[in-house]
């Protein structure tokens, strides 16, 4: 139960909403919803991030919600791929994925950036960006970390969302895995 608990916790989903309607989200500043406009479909991630940076981009259940065409941007969580077993000390990452689409939703894009944590409080980027185009729901297979060596640390992927809906409008979401402590060996 604890396990489901935890992968329902790190699930969250963050309503991306495709029509040029008013947003109502609980906080605009820290999940920066663009509704309606083309223009804003692009996100910059920093290259390092405090801690404080890092944790304003998700994990925390935050849900914004507008009428019309919508996916959900589920993040999953992160673990030791079997599939990086061919490198010398593995990999980590995970498989974020647009779920929930609705029928008017006609292309969606999923970005996603592996972070470290590192020394006191930093957060550099350490892989990606991972880009996935698809016309709806879809699932990225290949968000990994190679691993540089043996050691434990805390790693989170932060997930940008795009979705364009059969009018043209286009909006962008974002959330992340959270944060998990990881070893590679």
């Amino acid at each position: 139960m604890k396990k489901k608990l935890a992968v329902i916790a790190c699930t969250v989903s963050l309503l991306i909403s495709l029509t040029a309607g008013a947003a109502h989200a609980d906080d605009a500043e820290t999940d920066e919803l663009v509704f309606g406009t083309a223009s804003a479909t692009t996100t910059v991630v920093p290259k390092t991030m405090s801690d404080q940076e890092i944790s304003a981009y998700g994990g925390s259940g935050f849900r914004a919600m507008a009428a019309g065409d919508f996916c959900n941007i589920v993040p999953g969580q992160m673990w030791k791929r079997t599939s990086g077993s061919g490198y010398r000390f593995g990999t980590v990452g995970g498989k974020p994925r647009m779920a929930n689409c609705t029928s008017g939703v006609r292309s969606t894009k999923l970005e996603s950036y592996v972070y470290k944590r590192i020394g006191w409080a930093q957060w550099p980027q350490v892989a990606g960006p991972f880009v996935s185009r698809g016309t709806g729901n879809m699932q990225q297979l290949s968000v990994q970390y190679i691993c540089k060596g043996l050691d434990q640390n805390a790693f989170q992927v932060i997930i940008i969302g795009t979705g364009t809906n059969s009018r043209g409008q286009t909006s962008v979401g974002r959330d992340s895995t959270g944060s998990y402590t990881l070893s590679c060996s």
